[in-house]
């Protein structure tokens, strides 16, 4: 297969210095690390070359998958970070949570005739919310159109959400995603 340079090392920002030759050993013989150990496809053993380089690059493959599985994890906790950053997400969250369990709780009042007491409205209103924190208010609209059954609404709503999360215009993400929902169902009508 041939030396692999790199390693995997991660640089100051975090991110993996990938290694093509690397990246596709593992891919194709889907190594993984068992333990202390790496485990790989049997269809390796129709590899000699392939098989004595998994052997003697051993903890180089190790070290390779071990830095990307960190620089991975690094990605996932800086994402959450900028979605928690996000001014209002919680407090609108906390709102439409209170607001669900609320109908939740008056369906059930009414289902049972309306005897006892009666759930407490939330004191604020959603809409008050998404009035006082636009862009958290911008998060959850695109999250939703993510959640939705159609994939092409969902690539839309996902495309947006992204562009939220790292600082875009929360305006001009939403204009877009409508924007482009709109054009690809003027253009798919009569599909």
């Amino acid at each position: 297969m041939g030396s692999c340079s790199s390693g995997g090392k991660s640089g100051a920002t975090g991110a993996v210095h990938t290694d093509p030759k690397m990246e596709n050993f593992i891919s194709k013989y889907r190594v993984r690390i068992i333990g202390d150990k790496l485990g790989a496809d049997n269809y390796i053993t129709k590899h000699p070359e392939d098989a004595e380089y998994l052997r003697s690059h051993k903890q180089e493959i190790i070290d390779y998958i071990k830095n990307k599985e960190i620089a991975e994890k690094k990605r996932i906790e800086a994402r959450k970070a900028k979605i928690q950053s996000i001014k209002g997400l919680k407090e609108i969250e906390a709102a439409e949570s209170a607001w669900y369990r609320y109908n939740e709780q008056s369906s059930q009042f009414i289902y049972k005739g309306g005897y006892g007491k009666a759930p407490e409205k939330p004191t604020v209103t959603i809409n008050e919310m998404y009035k006082k924190y636009p862009r958290a208010a911008a998060y959850r609209e695109a999250e939703k159109w993510e959640s939705s059954s159609n994939y092409t609404k969902s690539a839309f709503g996902r495309e947006a959400k992204e562009q939220i999360i790292n600082g875009k215009s929360y305006k001009a993400a939403i204009a877009k995603m409508k924007k482009d929902w709109k054009e690809y169902t003027e253009k798919h009508m009569w599909d």
